[in-house]
């Protein structure tokens, strides 16, 4: 696929700045991590998938076209980067996996029959996740380490993304965002916390950064690659059924 290293980015270049952990005060591989995926990060917020949630008035149709696309790559990756990381190291990053939070919406804005099309992962990206691990080793937990700093971070932006749906939905029922909002539900899970202990896990690991930032930026290639085909989908769609 593309690279996206290159790019020009944004002025929507990072997660959103938290205390401690963003900006000048964050850790040194975090701010590395921020810098390294910048472009990458900005390209995906100007995909239609994405300018579409955050319209005057986003719809059903958007925002289940949003989760269903992240489900498939979640269902591709998240697996796979818990699996190639021990279980104490998961248990300092104080992380929890987003799949059920990302189901709970999905089924609560669909209907079963068509939810059920959703189950099945992205094979490209499962394909992808599989070759970067396989490419990483000997740093296979490093590089999966980078990859879960992208899901991670999705989460922390995903509170800005929920205020927006809540303040300007267009039903007059609130959106589900229990994937949006994981982190404001679960206050255990944060990114101070998550910063610290990738921060610690580089220390002990100095040989292994450049898988980290290697895999970040992957995940959050594979990421935007999904973003923008399914946005094309939606683009041919609406011109074959004007």
């Amino acid at each position: 696929m593309p690279t996206l290293a290159g790019r020009r980015s944004s002025t929507l270049t990072a997660p959103t700045p938290v205390a401690g952990v963003a900006g000048s005060a964050a850790p040194p591989i975090m701010r590395r991590l921020r810098e390294h995926t910048a472009a990458a990060h900005a390209a995906t917020e100007e995909l239609p998938l994405m300018r579409d949630l955050l319209v005057a008035r986003p719809t059903t149709a958007g925002y289940v076209r949003y989760l269903s696309t992240l489900h498939a790559v979640y269902l591709a990756v998240e697996p796979a980067l818990y699996a190639a990381l021990p279980a104490p190291t998961l248990t300092r990053l104080g992380i929890a996996p987003k799949l059920p939070a990302l189901q709970e919406d999905l089924l609560a804005l669909t209907a079963t029959s068509k939810y059920a099309a959703t189950l099945l992962p992205d094979p490209g990206v499962c394909n992808s996740v599989r070759g970067l691990l396989d490419r990483a080793h000997p740093h296979r937990a490093a590089a999966a380490l980078g990859g879960l700093y992208v899901l991670e971070g999705a989460t922390l932006g995903g509170q800005v993304i929920a205020r927006h749906l809540r303040t300007h939905w267009a039903s007059d029922a609130e959106p589900p965002t229990a994937f949006l909002d994981f982190r404001a539900a679960q206050p255990g899970h944060g990114w101070r916390a998550f910063g610290a202990a990738v921060t610690a896990w580089t220390e002990q690991h100095p040989d292994a950064e450049r898988a980290i930032l290697d895999g970040a930026l992957a995940i959050f290639e594979m990421m935007h690659a999904a973003f923008a085909a399914a946005g094309q989908k939606t683009t041919e769609d609406t011109t074959a059924n004007p």
